[in-house]
């Protein structure tokens, strides 16, 4: 962080991902479970499975675009952090910060990465802001600035 600017976008894909993978299980079900006679295709919407995987895929839909539209970013500098998002953003100083606690949770595959969950105290914000760094694009590197501003927070106090 050095004289840098580091930008950080929330994660979509997998609301993407998701909304795929119900859209290909209901097309499938609907193969299985619809009816062709003389040519025609006959797909019953009245089917309980059906109403649930559409419920699902819309649900899924609407979260994936209202993520996009926020557009949620964390930008960290050498002296702030930023929230960011479409409608608005708040800049915290690294020199409110009180503490920052670190939390690992290890996942049950082995297979998968650790992504920390920081816990932001600040001096004036009587609430701690949680950033579950597994949200955001280059998860790695984000854990990396706030485990530089720990050591800076720590420091200091």
């Amino acid at each position: 962080m050095n004289n840098k600017r580091n930008t950080y976008r929330q994660r979509t894909d997998f609301l993407w991902q998701s909304v795929s993978f119900y859209g290909a299980i209901l097309v499938i079900y609907s193969l299985i479970s619809g009816s062709v006679s003389d040519w025609e295709f006959i797909l019953v919407l009245k089917d309980p499975i059906v109403l649930v995987l559409s419920i699902i895929i819309v649900i899924a839909s609407l979260s994936t675009l209202w993520k996009k539209l926020t557009n949620r970013t964390i930008i960290i500098t050498n002296t702030s952090i930023i929230l960011k998002s479409r409608f608005g953003q708040i800049k915290h100083e690294i020199s409110e910060i009180e503490k920052i606690e670190y939390e690992e949770r290890i996942p049950k595959n082995k297979n998968k990465e650790i992504h920390p969950i920081f816990s932001l105290h600040f001096k004036n914000i009587p609430r701690a802001l949680r950033l579950r760094t597994a949200a955001y694009k280059y998860s790695k590197e984000l854990s990396n600035d706030l485990m530089e501003i720990q050591r800076k927070v720590n420091e200091k106090n």
